[in-house]
């Protein structure tokens, strides 16, 4: 598992940034860190609320209850991960 999902969805901008500096490495002291890690968190934040897709597929894995494992108990444990990635430190 990664360390932290804000740094590698920064680190993945990084390197996917068609107009960054070919010759800066992500540890190098000019790469602007902070500026991709605040877009990661963005990106993150923008996946808060998951699709019905989402919560549809993600129902096939949860344990089947009495009352039937449902969408939203998906829906709820995304969010919940998600959230918690946003708590972490890059």
């Amino acid at each position: 598992m990664t360390a932290s999902m804000i740094e590698a969805v920064a680190r993945a901008m990084f390197e996917t940034n068609p107009t960054r500096n070919r010759a800066l490495q992500w540890t190098d002291a000019a790469t602007p860190r902070e500026r991709y890690r605040k877009q990661a968190r963005a990106a993150i934040e923008a996946m808060l609320e998951p699709s019905e897709e989402m919560t549809r597929e993600g129902a096939d894995f949860l344990p089947v209850t009495p009352g039937g494992a449902t969408n939203a108990a998906a829906g709820r444990v995304y969010e919940a991960m998600i959230s918690a990635a946003l708590k972490e430190k890059p």
